[in-house]
């Protein structure tokens, strides 16, 4: 595969990534921004969006260094296990950065207010 077309490649990947690398890096400068305010959930939360922002830029990058020929050598069976390999090891990285996440959410809540529901307002 030449240049153009690996670019080219690369760019059609990052499109199908355009919605999570938008939301994550706003979601970084966000947190950046209000650092302080946010106190020890920021750490999980940057970490959970930080590496989805990673992720949502790095594969497409793997992707296209896998199709622009270092698997040519490889047969088909091995090139899809090669994908297999790749898609597996992106979906634990998701599932971290979503722990990440939780772990920001949930350190602050107690016990009652997990389990009780908002009182309802009389109408």
């Amino acid at each position: 595969m030449n240049a153009a077309a690996s670019i080219q490649f690369f760019l059609n990947l990052l499109l199908n990534y355009l919605p999570s690398i938008i939301v994550s890096l706003v979601a970084c400068v966000l947190i950046v921004t209000r650092w302080k305010q946010l106190g020890p959930a920021s750490c999980w939360a940057l970490s959970g969006f930080g590496l989805t922002l990673i992720l949502g830029v790095g594969m497409p990058a793997v992707y296209m260094i896998l199709n622009s020929g270092v698997l040519g050598s490889l047969n088909q069976t091995m090139t899809m296990e090669a994908y297999s390999i790749i898609s597996i090891c992106s979906s634990v990285l998701y599932a971290i950065a979503l722990v990440f996440l939780l772990l920001a959410v949930l350190p602050g809540r107690t016990s009652s207010t997990l389990a009780d529901p908002p009182a309802a307002s009389p109408h």
